[in-house]
């Protein structure tokens, strides 16, 4: 219990462990697939709104990388918005790394670019990729829901197997 408090105390103290605890969240399988898209969503839907309002685009990137709670984005994101400023297109840092950036994300932020549209482009994908956390939370719940009725249905066997157990002892105890 205490090694856990400890654990904790040090991702949020520590930069360099926040970032490497970050890193493993998004390594992970299915949890990671989660992460990534909430990291999309809410990169997508600051992003699109400051571009919407009218913000000049290396500056609508420094707010949004600002405002992300995950380390690993936000150090991407940075890295985003000095290559922006430098004249690179945005969606070539978003091709460079699918591991953070799928490959329908950097391809719908070339269109945008291409076409004058990208405020339009990347609110689309954070509604794109909040309907699809939707349901990959939906499906995960149907997963789970059996495999949780079947532990609760091991629980009350072990508990009603240790109340009937001693009871027919002592009846047994009794009856000779």
């Amino acid at each position: 219990l205490v090694g856990f408090f400890v654990f904790i105390w040090l991702i949020l103290k520590i930069p360099k462990i926040r970032f490497s605890w970050h890193n493993t969240i998004i390594s992970m399988p299915l949890i990671g697939d989660m992460s990534r898209s909430i990291n999309i969503i809410n990169f997508s839907r600051t992003l699109g709104l400051l571009l919407k309002a009218g913000i000049k685009i290396v500056e609508a990137l420094e707010i949004t990388g600002d405002t992300l709670a995950n380390l690993v984005y936000k150090k991407e994101i940075i890295k985003v918005a000095e290559g922006v400023r430098k004249g690179d297109p945005m969606s070539k840092y978003f091709v460079e790394n699918q591991r953070l950036f799928p490959a329908i994300f950097s391809q719908m932020v070339l269109v945008g670019e291409n076409t004058g549209k990208l405020d339009e482009s990347i609110l689309f994908l954070a509604d794109y990729y909040e309907a699809e956390l939707d349901e990959l939370t939906k499906n995960l719940s149907n997963f789970l829901e059996p495999i949780l009725l079947l532990v609760m249905g091991v629980i009350v066997a072990f508990v009603a197997l240790a109340i009937i157990t001693p009871i027919y002892k002592i009846t047994q105890v009794i009856g000779k």
